[in-house]
Formats: structure tokens, sequence, C-alpha cells
């Protein structure tokens, strides 16, 4: 039986990227995916980066490539000043995996540690190169996906706009066609009466479904239980659900991206269902963006996380556990 998992740590503070950080000798780790990401940075500038693909072995490889990233800067442990780490969602032995190193090294050397969403990060990989920066004029939404199976994915809606960077729904399991149509009617909603008929005459045979799938039916579990574990509802629980486009415009421009070569054909739906320009692309979570956003997050902040504290971000319990803990209410 599926169960969500509330996301405590979820960061919605607008981050003004044209400000400066403080300029601490920051080491970066994620292992949310088959993606063993590390990045060594100094403030906004980008020391040293060792990444490479280690599905099943990040914790064989983690540690020994730490080590080897410092020992190619020849510095030692005591020089790092600040830990920032991704908590996941994603694999959940690779979460566990870089959140314990993070917190195991913040807290032998007194430093502190910045968690930063993997999925967040992804999203900001896609607005930091794809030359919307430079773009300032225009506002984009992100939508990042990690492949979680069944026609599901990881992920949340960010937006960049005149440099601030703003989360607008928190991470979560979603099922990946539900949530796409989801967000084509909410930027219909966003755009006006033309954008609205538009919208309706192009979906006349979505709208309905539309209408069922995110107001009645939200939160309320499936009346198939074999399905339940199959499909993740949003939740009016979502902590931004509510206020998510409050003072928001519509888009001008949308990209799909991460683990995306999996849900094309979701993808092709979602272009049908919206008028905004929309464009997908393969893209993989980088540490180095998880240690800028950490310094902005510490900057906003004015301190790290508690290190005791700091826990990954799951989204929703095991599958096999979620069957136990069934099993033990009989």
């Amino acid at each position: 039986m599926h169960e969500e998992i509330q996301s405590a740590s979820f960061q919605h503070e607008v981050i003004d990227l044209r400000k400066e950080i403080s300029d601490e000798l920051r080491l970066a780790i994620d292992t949310s995916t088959a993606q063993l990401t590390t990045a060594l940075v100094r403030g906004k500038e980008v020391l040293g980066v060792l990444e490479e693909s280690a599905k099943q072995i990040h914790s064989i490889k983690l540690v020994p490539n730490i080590a080897r990233l410092m020992e190619e800067h020849q510095l030692p442990m005591s020089a790092l000043q600040a830990i920032a780490a991704g908590y996941g969602p994603g694999s959940y032995t690779g979460v566990r995996i870089g959140v314990t190193v993070a917190k195991t090294l913040a807290w032998s050397l007194r430093i502190p540690v910045t968690g930063v969403s993997s999925i967040e990060a992804l999203a900001f990989r896609t607005a930091s190169t794809g030359g919307w920066l430079q773009q300032s004029n225009k506002r984009v939404w992100i939508i990042p996906l990690i492949n979680a199976r069944r026609g599901r994915a990881y992920t949340g809606l960010y937006q960049l706009h005149d440099h601030q960077w703003q989360p607008l729904i928190s991470d979560r399991i979603r099922h990946v066609s539900d949530w796409l149509q989801w967000i084509a009617h909410e930027v219909s909603n966003l755009g006006g009466s033309d954008r609205k008929d538009a919208w309706k005459d192009r979906n006349q045979d979505r709208e309905a479904a539309a209408g069922s799938i995110f107001q009645a039916d939200i939160g309320q579990p499936e009346r198939d239980e074999s399905k339940q574990f199959e499909r993740a509802e949003m939740e009016p629980s979502d902590p931004l659900q509510s206020i998510a486009f409050s003072g928001i415009d519509q888009p001008d421009h949308i990209v799909v991206t991460g683990e995306a070569e999996g849900f094309q054909e979701e993808f092709n739906e979602f272009v049908k269902m919206t008028a905004v320009s929309c464009e997908i692309q393969q893209s993989i979570i980088h540490a180095a963006d998880i240690a800028l956003l950490a310094g902005h997050r510490q900057h906003l902040a004015k301190s790290g996380d508690d290190v005791h504290a700091f826990v990954p971000n799951y989204t929703q319990v095991a599958e096999a556990e979620a069957k136990l803990r069934e099993k033990t209410k009989h």
C-alpha cells in the first residue's frame, strides 16, 4: 500500500541569483541517482568536479572519490568550511549513503551542512545552462523528472524569472501523465479568458478528466487497492499546492528535464494541451549546482542545517516496507 511522506525540508524562499555568497570552501555530493557526483566549490567558483556512473556501488565509491577530489587540489579535509548534500528524492539506498557521509563529515569537522533537493538541483542545471539567465525577461517553468517506474517520477515545479529562482510546488512522486495534464490546465487558468477558451477548444475530451483528477479525487485513496502503489496523486496537503500560483504569471516557456527519455509520450500529449512553448531534454544532477544552491540557502538562513536533524527526503516509504506495515495491521 503506497504511503507518502511529507517533506519537512522543502525550501520555498526566492533566491536572487545575482547576489554574492560567501567564499567558503564547500564540498558538495549527491548520490540520489545512478550518477555519483562530487564537487569542490569556493563561493560561486567551481574548483573541481568528479562524476561517474556508479549504480549500486555508491557506498564503495563515494568516500574514495571525495579523497581523490581533495588530493587533486592538494587540500586536506580540514580545509573544508562547509558541506552540501542532495537529500533526495531518489534511490532509497543512494540517498541514505550521501546524507550519512555528509552528516559524518560535517560533525567530525565541526562545519555546517546544508541540504538541497536533488530534484531542485536537476532543475537548476537546466535554468543555469539553458541561456535563460541571459533572457531575464522570460518566465521559465522547469519540471524535473527522476524516473520512479510505473509511469511515475519524482518531480516538482520551479521557476526562473528576472534572475529570481523560485520553487513553486514541492517534490513528490507523481504519475507523470496526470501531473503534466494538471500543469497544462493551471497554465491555461493563468493565461486569462483567451487562454482558457483555447485550452477548452484543444482539450474538450480532457477537461472533464482534469476536473475529476485534480479536484474531486485529489488525495483520495484508490478504490482498487491493488493499484494504490502504482498511482501517486497530488494531495491538498502539499505545502505549496494551494498557494503555488498566487501572484504568479503564466510562463513564457516550459522545460521538462532530467530522466525525460522515458516520458516522451506523456510530453507529446502535454504539448498538445498547452499553448505555451515547451521543450524536453535529458539531464543529470551535478554536485556543483547543489553547492551553489546551498551557498545561497545558507546565506539566506545565516546558518546551515542542524546536522542531527538533517535527514533524507524519500517522499514515500519503500514498497516492501509499506507491504510489511500493512501486514502488521492485521
